[in-house]
């Protein structure tokens, strides 16, 4: 028995894992994985998964909600929340979830769409 097992740090890290399993209907038992290194592995990659789904739902969330404001809020309640989503979106890319051009690419497009509104503009596509 490991230190973390008497702590409780891990029984609570198996506990999450084994709901992710029944909720996604994935068991390592049934991986190709034989060795005590290659199960490991699978392990980390169900954590990692894990959290980079959580990573792109939160980053999702934001932009919904800088959408929300860019539509019913104010010109000031847009730039609040598109600050909130810059930075959600740049700690995406540097965590590796999303690629750094996907990012810029993300925020130009917001940033287009915010000035539109500050601007009293009709149309919040940008001009070719």
């Amino acid at each position: 028995m490991s230190r973390l097992d008497s702590v409780g740090g891990r029984a609570i890290i198996q506990a999450r894992r084994s709901e992710y399993r029944r909720r996604v209907g994935f068991d390592t038992r049934n991986t190709m994985a034989h060795s005590r290194t290659a199960k490991k592995a699978v392990r980390q990659n169900e954590t990692r998964r894990e959290l980079n789904r959580w990573r792109l739902k939160t980053m999702r969330t934001a932009m919904k909600e800088f959408n929300e404001a860019l539509l019913h809020g104010t010109p000031d309640k847009a730039k609040e929340e598109f600050l909130k989503c810059q930075k959600v979106i740049d700690r995406t890319a540097a965590k590796g979830i999303i690629h750094k051009n996907q990012a810029a690419r993300r925020k130009s497009r917001m940033v287009v769409k915010l000035k539109a509104k500050q601007t009293g503009g009709g149309s919040a596509t940008a001009k070719k």
